[in-house]
């Protein structure tokens, strides 16, 4: 995933798709199991990329709440 990533803002490329919202989702549970994904630079990008979205920060205010 993080080479797919290189050179790219999204998984599949310059448009924000389903795949990226899964990998989005999928890629936050490593913080609740423990596992360190800082080497994959790319995928921090992406993430931080994600992050950035209003709808996302809201949904992930709605899901604290």
């Amino acid at each position: 995933v993080d080479q797919q990533l290189n050179g790219q803002n999204y998984l599949t490329g310059t448009n924000f798709t389903i795949a990226d919202i899964y990998l989005f989702v999928v890629t936050r549970w490593a913080d609740f199991i423990g596992l360190d994904l800082a080497h994959f630079s790319h995928l921090a990008s992406f993430m931080n990329r994600i992050s950035e979205r209003q709808t996302v920060q809201d949904a992930i205010a709605a899901e604290a709440a």
